[in-house]
């Protein structure tokens, strides 16, 4: 065999080891997408719940969620502060969740939950009084998903 046949015999097993390695980096690219995203799902997922334990673990929190989600705007000016924080740490989560899942970052059946907690919280007036003078915090197309909930 001539080294011009050696050459080629060298050429077609390199571009056979390169579609090789091309295929292997996809997948490998595949399957970290897919773990980023499971990690972004239970990162959210458990700021949630810390969240919502911080509020229904103390009685004095529960009971100042619970008075702020009927009427925010006539809170005391301490209380009005608390369920500030509550309140925005609350639509934080749901815009961070609510720009993961317009990313593609999430799977879109995860929308359904996220939807069900912008419709669920938008219904009380405290969570309208807030949202209204707090909006301007959030993401432009968050707040046009949540004005429409609301």
């Amino acid at each position: 065999m001539s080294i011009q046949e050696w050459g080629s015999i060298g050429e077609v097993i390199g571009g056979v080891a390169v579609i090789i390695t091309l295929i292997y980096l996809a997948r490998q690219i595949k399957a970290q997408t897919k773990e980023a995203r499971l990690l972004a799902t239970r990162d959210l997922a458990r700021d949630w719940a810390e969240m919502l334990r911080f509020i229904s673990g103390d009685d004095k929190n529960f009971d100042l969620y619970s008075k702020a989600l009927q009427d925010y705007a006539n809170l005391s000016d301490g209380e009005r502060v608390k369920a500030y924080m509550m309140f925005s740490q609350a639509m934080r989560l749901l815009e961070i969740h609510y720009l993961h899942l317009s990313e593609g970052n999430f799977e879109p059946k995860l929308f359904v939950a996220m939807d069900y907690r912008v419709k669920e919280l938008s219904v009380f007036p405290g969570v309208q009084q807030f949202w209204a003078g707090n909006q301007q915090l959030y993401n432009a197309d968050f707040i046009k998903y949540v004005d429409g909930a609301i």
